[in-house]
């Protein structure tokens, strides 16, 4: 569910109805947000709305990619940066072989580009979500390593195996 809250300052200075002013602000959302519906477009605020579209399957989405180094601390590990999700340790012979990824793909390989990456780690966004820069629903695929060819790519031609 996604909540949709119109906060309307200064109605009074703009001589504009909060019944016309609603609806406009509405229908500006609708258009732009098209995943949006389902909306109580009455003058009453906030306004609450849902979120209609079913997120797809999820091998059908392209997979998003981007780096973390354990070595930079901070937000690229938990608090201990000597082990992964997985509860063991790596090394730096893991750069690029290993990749946090979304939840349910503990220890499948993920192939895209030249990667063939084994998931050993997870991330607090490293999930199938919509996303917002993109406009659609990707998997987040995080690579082990200290850079990758592609920061940031969206990849449709890539490939799960489940073990």
């Amino acid at each position: 569910m996604v909540l949709c809250t119109i906060y309307i300052i200064d109605v009074l200075i703009q001589n504009i109805p909060m019944s016309v002013l609603v609806f406009s602000i509405t229908s500006v959302v609708s258009a732009f947000f098209p995943f949006l519906s389902d909306c109580d477009h009455s003058p009453t605020l906030p306004e609450a709305c849902h979120v209609v579209t079913e997120r797809p399957d999820v091998d059908e989405l392209p997979l998003l990619s981007t780096y973390y180094n354990p070595l930079l601390g901070g937000i690229n590990c938990a608090a201990d940066c000597s082990a992964l999700a997985d509860g063991l340790g790596w090394s730096e012979s893991d750069f690029g072989r290993v990749a946090a990824c979304p939840r349910g793909w503990h220890y499948q390989t993920v192939i895209f580009g030249s990667y063939e990456l084994l998931c050993r780690d997870r991330g607090g966004m490293i999930d199938c979500l919509y996303n917002e820069f993109y406009r659609q629903w990707v998997c987040h695929v995080d690579v082990l390593a200290r850079g990758i060819d592609c920061n940031y790519c969206l990849w449709w031609d890539w490939k799960r195996v489940r073990r």
